[in-house]
């Protein structure tokens, strides 16, 4: 049947991929990587803090339930959105 997802796909993310998700939505507003509409580096802070305290959101109500391996990449990709950030804004100024 069209549309059908492959078998190596599931259909029900894992928390990394949540994660992995939202970071990259972050990195795109502060410039990192291109937008995947326009292909070109956009600055759009206003955006990149919405989904940098959606990180900061999920790793607060995750916090004591998480396996060390999602809580060691959640820390990882707030640190690297945290420094995206704080480059974008220092960038702006």
């Amino acid at each position: 049947m069209s549309g059908d997802l492959p078998q190596s796909i599931s259909t029900r993310p894992t928390m990394n991929e949540i994660f992995q998700t939202f970071t990259l939505q972050a990195l795109i507003a502060c410039g990192k990587l291109p937008n995947p509409l326009s292909h070109k580096l956009e600055v759009d802070l206003p955006m990149a803090e919405y989904h940098i305290g959606v990180l900061e959101l999920l790793k607060e109500k995750t916090q004591g339930r998480l396996t060390d391996e999602e809580a060691r990449i959640l820390e990882e990709l707030m640190h690297q959105v945290h420094v995206a950030y704080v480059n974008a804004r220092g960038a702006k100024s």
